[in-house]
């Protein structure tokens, strides 16, 4: 662990970082006569801790998470069942960029039709979607819009996780053999639906994609899903995958 990464990878230092940080809290356990989780538990960010340190950043306090994360996942993963038997990811900016980036360009083109819906109303009392379209295109409006739009400082915020790996290391040769490893994630609320299912067709693996969709399906509601199964041709295999009695 003294010796420098020989391999790409994000937030560089991490590992020497988190393998620093694991041997003190495995020494203070070890001192204590502590069981080591115990440890790591009592020390992990109360709300008002992690306002001091990172401000803005920390948001509302429901949307502190990691305690319930930690608590979900050694219940999920039989942590301390299996225990008797023997990172930090930052910088992506995508989503806030896009999803900022769509609200401008809306913004445009609703103080485009504003005023053309204000004076149809006038004229006709309420007025449909389609109407409104229909009217904006004869008069010409222009109903395309572009915008861009870059995350500053004061967009930060904090996200959640926690893992548990479990490893068999040959104490002869060094070999190691990962047995298990499971991940419990605060995803926070879906941009879209299909969006998140994109991203699970993009794995090969079907037990892999059941359970990810299974977690997708659990945080939608029934006119979500309802939406998100018309919005699928039904010939496709996707369709097929939101329709399995395993899934929703």
């Amino acid at each position: 662990m003294n010796l420098t990464s020989k391999s790409s990878m994000r937030a560089p230092g991490q590992v020497q970082g988190s393998y620093i940080a694991e041997a003190i809290i495995d020494r203070v356990a070890s001192f204590l006569s502590l069981d080591v989780d115990v440890v790591r538990k009592r020390n992990l960010h109360t709300y008002e801790s992690l306002k001091f340190f990172y401000g803005s950043s920390s948001g509302e306090a429901p949307e502190y998470t990691l305690p319930a994360i930690v608590d979900e996942l050694f219940t999920s993963a039989s942590y301390f069942n299996r225990l008797e038997m023997g990172g930090l990811t930052a910088g992506s900016t995508k989503s806030e960029a896009s999803c900022e980036a769509v609200r401008l360009a809306c913004s445009i083109l609703v103080s485009r039709l504003k005023p053309l819906k204000q004076s149809l109303e006038e004229q006709m009392g309420s007025i449909s979607w389609d109407t409104l379209i229909t009217q904006a295109n004869l008069q010409y409006v222009n109903l395309s819009a572009s915008t861009f739009w870059v995350a500053d400082d004061t967009s930060s915020y904090l996200n959640y996780g926690a893992a548990i790996s479990e490893v068999e290391i040959d104490v002869l040769t060094g070999a190691t053999t990962i047995l298990r490893a499971d991940l419990t994630y605060d995803c926070g609320q879906s941009l879209s639906p299909a969006v998140d299912l994109g991203q699970v067709e993009g794995c090969d693996d079907d037990k892999l994609k059941k359970m990810a969709l299974r977690v997708i399906a659990e945080s939608l509601s029934e006119e979500e899903i309802a939406g998100l199964k018309e919005a699928i041709p039904c010939d496709g295999h996707q369709q097929q995958w939101l329709v399995n009695d395993e899934v929703l």
